[in-house]
């Protein structure tokens, strides 16, 4: 790894951190293109790992291959609070949205609070480096 540039925007990084969980997000696990990725800081830079003393934050250990979606829902959060956050998002729409209210009542939605929020990374050892 030590060959990896640690700057998230150059291409042999981006490949690196693509193929870290094989074309796939790291937090979903859905397969994105490599159009499509989008990199995320697991330890997000605004969480004490800002300080240019720290060169671990654009480390390849630190950046995780990311859909759209789940890179702007974690967007800084830690990964814990990015689960909360996913556990939320089922509440706040049966609170503010009708429309999920009545797809939960036809069944067209299961609503299973005590479900254990699994990330992909978490299931899957990295095809290369990282955790």
């Amino acid at each position: 790894m030590a060959d990896i540039p640690k700057d998230p925007t150059h291409p042999k990084t981006r490949k690196y951190v693509y193929g870290k969980y094989g074309g796939r997000c790291a937090y979903c696990g859905e397969e994105i293109s490599y159009k499509e990725l989008v990199i995320d800081h697991f330890e997000p830079k605004n969480r004490g790992m800002k300080s240019t003393r720290n060169k671990r934050i654009n480390d390849v250990s630190n950046l995780m291959p990311s859909c759209n979606t789940c890179n702007a829902l974690k967007a800084n959060l830690t990964i814990e609070q990015f689960r909360e956050q996913i556990k939320g998002k089922v509440e706040y729409s049966f609170v503010n949205w009708p429309s999920f209210k009545v797809l939960v009542k036809y069944g067209l939605i299961n609503i299973n609070p005590g479900v254990e929020i699994v990330f992909h990374y978490e299931k899957n050892q990295p095809e290369h480096g990282g955790f």
